[in-house]
């Protein structure tokens, strides 16, 4: 997928909403990949922008990124755009004028988001959907004496929202068991506040990012610290977690949305109107688990 672009070749745009280092990047990254050459007919060269969309304290951001898309592929015709999580498709949206034209192919966003791109030309899409209570129901299943719940989230736009959601989604369980939010805790106290828990907490790992202290910490590292610094069970929603600290959970798999978009991708290139093809993906989450974390938090 690299080189100059012969006439017979396709040229796609990948928008990620994260920062390059953030690690749930990679699981998209060699799924999208897989997919398109699972199902190419042509050559592809692929571009790639991380719009680190969830940066805090610059109102202007956006309007500078506009600028410095606009400088950077002005003589560029792309194929294809896909925007990959929440925050790029809203920018791709709002800044159709950069792709004018150009069909669409979103990579994991919630389904009540894509709802409303179905009345639009040149866009379908992979959608996902987070399994807050399944995950819960399980820990409760594994740990019976589990009287309290401590649900992990970050700081940005981007862990506020997906909060909100885990709230609203979670809030007929809260009759039956304790729950506790917190939101951005500097890693070292969220360390110590976790290791003072009882026997009878379990930890329900959102997603986590402090840039408020300038540590800029993201989840699988946030991760490695409190398994390191306490002994608590903690289940997850995405399948990138497993082998960092989680028991498991009901899952979304990147890479697995990924090779979905990718497989959409390779339709449309090879001509299939993209409004035309059906929005998937709503029904891939499976149970996960790291037996060696079961047997250890278990004992």
């Amino acid at each position: 997928f690299t080189g100059e672009l012969s006439a017979d070749e396709k040229r796609i745009l990948i928008l990620y909403s994260h920062q390059a280092n953030s690690p749930i990047i990679d699981g998209w990254d060699r799924g999208i990949r897989r997919g398109l050459e699972s199902g190419q007919s042509v050559d592809i060269k692929i571009d790639i922008e991380y719009l680190d969309l969830g940066r805090e304290g610059d109102p202007d951001f956006q309007n500078k990124l506009v600028d410095i898309l606009q400088y950077k592929y002005a003589d560029v015709t792309f194929d294809l755009v896909i925007p990959v999580y929440i925050e790029a498709l809203e920018f791709t949206l709002k800044e159709r004028r950069l792709f004018e034209n150009v069909p669409i192919v979103f990579c994991s966003v919630p389904s009540q988001v894509a709802q409303s791109t179905r009345d639009m030309e040149a866009i379908t899409g992979v959608v996902f959907k987070l399994d807050f209570a399944e995950t819960v129901e399980i820990a409760r299943t594994l740990f019976p004496r589990a009287r309290r719940l401590v649900v992990l989230s970050g700081t940005s736009d981007q862990q506020k929202n997906l909060e909100r959601w885990a709230r609203s989604v979670l809030r007929p369980l809260e009759d039956s068991i304790e729950f506790e939010y917190i939101s951005g805790l500097p890693l070292p106290e969220l360390c110590q506040k976790l290791g003072a828990s009882g026997a009878d907490s379990v930890v329900l790992m959102l997603s986590y990012d402090n840039r408020d202290d300038g540590s800029d910490h993201h989840t699988v590292e946030a991760l490695k610290s409190i398994v390191e610094s306490c002994r608590i069970p903690i289940f997850g929603l995405y399948d990138t977690l497993i082998g960092h600290g989680v028991i498991g959970g009901k899952m979304v798999s990147p890479e697995d949305q990924g090779e979905l978009a990718g497989q959409l991708a390779t339709r449309v290139l090879n001509g299939e109107p993209s409004e035309d093809i059906e929005i998937v993906g709503i029904d891939g989450n499976r149970f996960i688990f790291d037996n060696n974390n079961i047997i250890t938090s278990s004992d």
